[in-house]
C-alpha cells in the first residue's frame, strides 16, 4: 500500500508530538527543559565514610527571555542520595514549609544555586559502606519538578587514626597492638598490604582485655606497608570505622 507524501508528513509530525507529550507527562521533568538548564555537582568527588558530603544544585535560564520560577510552597529544592538504586537519604524528609504560591524571576542567563549537605552515616550514626553513591537534585517549580541527572561520589575508608614506622630485626617476631573495642562495640581487624612481597607473615593474633595483639614474623630484608581496618563484628570490612597505617623496616640492625 502506498501513502501520499502529505500523509507521511502528518504521521511523522504526530509521532514527534506524541513522543514529546509522553516525555513531558507526569509531575517531573528529567534533565530537559526548553528554557532552563539544571544539574547537580558534588563539592568533592570523594569523602571518607562517615564524613559530610556537600552538593550544589544549579538552575540557569539559558534562553534569551526572562523566566519566572513558580512555587506552590516555601520549598524550592530537594536532594536524594542512592546506593544500588535504593534511596538512603531525602533532604526534605521531616521538614515543613509554608503553603503559599509565589514566583521568583530568573533573568536571561541568570543562575540560582543551592548547597545541600548529607552525612554519610546510617540511622545508628555508623559510617556507610565504602563504595560509589549517586545523588539527584530537584528544583520544585510548577507545573513540573525539575529532576537533575545523577552525580556520583565515592566513600573512602576511614581516615588513618595513627601512622607508625616500626624497625625490626629479620627473623625476630614483633607485635602490633590494636584496640579491641570502639564505641562499646567489639572490632574485627583485617589487614590490607600496600606493599609486602612476602617479607612478613602474621604469626598469631590474641585478644587480651581491651587490646588485640598481632604478632608478625619478618622473613626478608626490605620494607613493608599495610593498613589495618577495624569494623564491628556484625559488619564487613567495607564498613570499617577505624584505619591504622604501618610501615615496617626489616634490617640486621634495627637501631
Amino acid at each position: 500500500m502506498k501513502y501520499s507524501p502529505a500523509f507521511l508528513i502528518t504521521l511523522i509530525v504526530y509521532l514527534i508530538f506524541s513522543g514529546l507529550q509522553a516525555d513531558a507527562s507526569g509531575d517531573f521533568a528529567y534533565g530537559r527543559h526548553p528554557q532552563l538548564t539544571y544539574y547537580i555537582t558534588p563539592d568533592t568527588p570523594e569523602i571518607h565514610a562517615g564524613e559530610v558530603a556537600t552538593f550544589t544544585i544549579t538552575v540557569k535560564n539559558r534562553s534569551d527571555k526572562p523566566f519566572r520560577l513558580t512555587y506552590n510552597t516555601g520549598q524550592q529544592w530537594d536532594l536524594a542520595v542512592f546506593h544500588n538504586k535504593t534511596q538512603l537519604f531525602r533532604w526534605s524528609q521531616g521538614l515543613t514549609w509554608e503553603e503559599r504560591a509565589y514566583s521568583v524571576p530568573l533573568r536571561r542567563g541568570e543562575t540560582k544555586t543551592k548547597k545541600i549537605s548529607w552525612r554519610s552515616v546510617n540511622s545508628w550514626g555508623e559510617p556507610l559502606p565504602q563504595g560509589v553513591y549517586s545523588a539527584r537534585g530537584m528544583v520544585l517549580i510548577e507545573p513540573k519538578t525539575l529532576v537533575t541527572e545523577d552525580c556520583f561520589i565515592r566513600l573512602l575508608p576511614p581516615k588513618v587514626e595513627s601512622s607508625k614506622t616500626i624497625k625490626v630485626k629479620i627473623n625476630m617476631l614483633f607485635e602490633v597492638e590494636l584496640p579491641r573495642y570502639a564505641r562499646t562495640k567489639e572490632l574485627s581487624w583485617k589487614i590490607r598490604y600496600k606493599y609486602n612481597d612476602n617479607r612478613i607473615d602474621i604469626h598469631k593474633l590474641t585478644k587480651t582485655g581491651d587490646k588485640v595483639k598481632v604478632v608478625f614474623h619478618p622473613k626478608r630484608y626490605g620494607h613493608v606497608e599495610f593498613d589495618f581496618y577495624g569494623y564491628p563484628e556484625t559488619k564487613n570490612v567495607t564498613e570499617a570505622i577505624e584505619r591504622r597505617s604501618f610501615r615496617v623496616e626489616i634490617t640486621d640492625n634495627p637501631d
